[in-house]
């Protein structure tokens, strides 16, 4: 376990993580590709009980639904269908992972059937030179872009090790940045468990688009359901998410502040958030 990792014994098990998240507007409103988003793993329904009626007819998207199952791939899920300012995060577009350093063929068909264009490896040298990605020529392009340090201490220790995470980061994250709004298609980020250097990446990307705090924490524990977490403390891990955004707002004035230090230029902040964020629409009738 990792130092800070919490203190007494194991926690039996993980808390109950399926909250439903209400859409906001009534029933009117429409979520672009939304039918992708049911294939790809976002679950959209009806409240029990609901007729047409506005109240009634809210839209809930349920966060636990987002995870994508690939072959040998134990710690995956969609970034979409999150609420956001102005509709939600794009579904089908953004992935995190553990690494992909383990799929085999089966696995490596998947991904590229997912539309994956671009993998974004967070790990550092010698450990993809010890377990290299298995993607050829014909595969997405891999961008190599370590967020941390060699010598950052891993895994990120869950009692003040996503601040510090942040602060070491801040040199490295602008390429990561350009890599996500330049690829053409899908893109997917990973580390090693997918949990510490991949966790504070969608942390950062999922505040600039303006999702609740509350719910950016409720993504980052849908990693201590699979075995590749390195940790199991579920009370340690509950402070990691409010700790790390209380940093950003105090340190950096936000999300926004972090990357604009980093080295992201307005313009492309801007575009980021555009590809981040899909739009509700209101239909007609």
């Amino acid at each position: 376990m990792p130092a800070g990792a919490g203190r007494g014994g194991p926690d039996a098990g993980p808390p109950p993580l399926r909250a439903d998240v209400t859409a906001p507007g009534a029933g009117e409103a429409e979520v672009p590709g939304r039918q992708r988003d049911r294939r790809r793993g976002v679950h959209q329904r009806h409240p029990p009980g609901g007729g047409r009626g506005a109240a009634a007819s809210r839209r809930r998207l349920t966060a636990v639904d987002r995870r994508v199952r690939w072959p040998e791939c134990v710690n995956a899920r969609d970034l979409g269908g999150l609420p956001a300012a102005g509709g939600f995060t794009r579904s089908g577009w953004l992935f995190r992972s553990d690494t992909l350093a383990r799929p085999s063929a089966a696995g490596v068909g998947a991904v590229q059937a997912a539309g994956v264009t671009t993998v974004i490896d967070l790990r550092d040298g010698p450990l993809r030179r010890r377990d290299p990605l298995p993607f050829g020529d014909a595969g997405p392009r891999v961008a190599a872009l370590p967020l941390l340090p060699a010598d950052f201490p891993l895994p990120v220790a869950l009692d003040g090790g996503y601040e510090r995470a942040l602060d070491a980061a801040l040199g490295q994250v602008a390429p990561i940045v350009r890599e996500i709004v330049d690829a053409p298609d899908g893109v997917i980020f990973h580390c090693h468990s997918g949990t510490g250097r991949t966790g504070t990446v969608a942390a950062l990307l999922l505040a600039l688009a303006s999702v609740p705090g509350e719910l950016i924490g409720a993504d980052y524990l849908l990693s201590l359901e699979n075995e590749a977490a390195p940790w199991r403390d579920v009370e340690a891990a509950r402070g990691v998410v409010p700790g790390l955004l209380a940093h950003l707002d105090t340190a950096y004035g936000g999300a926004e502040g972090y990357l604009l230090r980093a080295g992201v230029n307005a313009a492309t902040l801007e575009r980021l958030r555009e590809r981040l964020r899909e739009r509700l629409v209101t239909a007609a009738r």
